[in-house]
């Protein structure tokens, strides 16, 4: 039987702690100036880089326009099928939630063309934007006059952070509680 023989080497390096931290910051420096040279050393094709970028003024939109970026000024209103759909927010005015339980905010809009109602609640401190209908038990409902916006009894909305007795922001904004927002079909 033959005998299989084997060498068996061992290196040993011997590294102080001074030299094992240098040498992981230089592995870190060369991995960072990899990273830094993929990001903004070429640019791609098709690409730009962020200066070639211009921001659109107020009232415009990026769009595509063939191969390039455009700003176009936005839409008023949101085509689907043939139908257009429109937005109008209404004020809400002073409503002190607390003591009343529902206010009714009136609109112009033909019933039979609402299609969404939406309601957003500011509290007494003019810090805290709510959405209505995400509370649970409170409720919307539209007639052809009016939106009516209905509070739980001892809901979210039912205590003194909605009472607008000592509303200081409030009454910077004029006492309005928040906005009904109701999208509507146009009418040609």
């Amino acid at each position: 039987m033959k005998r299989k023989f084997s060498t068996l080497i061992n290196i040993k390096i011997n590294f102080t702690n001074r030299w094992f931290y240098t040498f992981i910051v230089i592995g870190a420096l060369m991995i960072i100036s990899v990273g830094v040279y993929a990001i903004a050393g070429t640019i791609p094709n098709p690409g730009h880089s962020l200066l070639e970028l211009q921001p659109c003024s107020d009232g415009q939109i990026l769009q595509m326009s063939g191969a390039d970026w455009t700003c176009v000024d936005m839409a008023e209103e949101i085509p689907t099928d043939d139908v257009v759909l429109k937005t109008k927010t209404v004020e809400i005015g002073s409503w002190n939630m607390d003591t009343t339980r529902y206010i009714n905010v009136n609109h112009d809009i033909i019933l039979s063309r609402i299609r969404g109602i939406s309601a957003i609640i500011i509290n007494d401190a003019g810090l805290g934007y709510y959405d209505f209908g995400s509370t649970g038990s409170d409720r919307m409902f539209g007639t052809s006059t009016d939106i009516s916006l209905v509070r739980t009894t001892g809901g979210y909305f039912d205590n003194a952070n909605f009472d607008g007795l000592d509303a200081a922001s409030l009454e910077d904004l004029g006492m309005n509680r928040g906005w009904v927002i109701i999208t509507y079909e146009q009418v040609d």
